[in-house]
């Protein structure tokens, strides 16, 4: 794996920044008035302090990387697992409703295409049929969705879980100091361990 090892321009810059306050505050406590020629001079002691503050910054080693979590999700055995699971449990229940809008369907059709020629006692019982249906079907669909969406956030959260647990253990283990993640604007494919959580990730399969 191939971490990013030098600072990174953010990091310098900010410290660059630091550095100038440093500066700043200093000259402006230690500027002596030369009432002769009317000069401000800046004593040594005070770019010496700057000096060791620069140093200090820059003798640290930063490890930082990047793990894309929306491919570590969506491209983990986990994610595919969870997905089976869930579809195994809701496809009868699916198959119900499918079933039920068929009948429907076909109830409606059959009040269009014969209702010229049915009594009227006729189409006000298949129009009262029509309209039960069409509440029980309702109230099935929003149970059905209510239902798979609970069972969906269990699944798919204790995979965030299991996937925010090797993130930290890779981290821990490659002493990585920062690990990145959504709204990153860009980064180099060098600091980019999403394969390497991916990887972990199916070793942990089954278990």
């Amino acid at each position: 794996m191939r971490i990013l090892s030098p600072l990174l321009n953010l990091h310098k810059l900010c410290v660059a920044a630091l550095i100038v306050i440093f500066a700043v505050g200093c000259t402006t406590g230690n500027i002596k008035e030369n009432r002769t020629n009317q000069s401000m001079q800046v004593s040594y002691s005070d770019t010496d302090k700057i000096k060791k503050v620069q140093e200090s910054f820059y003798a640290e080693d930063y490890r930082i990387a990047f793990v894309n979590a929306t491919k570590v999700f969506e491209e983990s055995p986990q994610y595919q697992a969870a997905r089976e699971r869930l579809q195994n449990e809701f496809s009868s229940r699916e198959k119900e409703l499918l079933s039920e809008q068929k009948q429907l369907k076909q109830l409606k059709e059959k009040l269009q295409r014969d209702g010229s020629v049915m009594s009227e006692s006729e189409i006000n019982h298949l129009e009262v049929d029509i309209l039960n249906r069409s509440r029980k079907l309702k109230n099935v669909q929003n149970e059905f969705r209510e239902d798979l969406n609970l069972r969906q956030n269990e699944e798919f959260k204790k995979l965030r879980q299991q996937i925010r647990q090797v993130i930290w253990e890779i981290g821990k283990a490659e002493s990585i100091d920062l690990i990145l993640s959504d709204g990153v604007v860009y980064f180099s494919k060098k600091i980019d361990i999403s394969d390497l959580i991916l990887e972990k990730l199916k070793g942990q399969i089954g278990q």
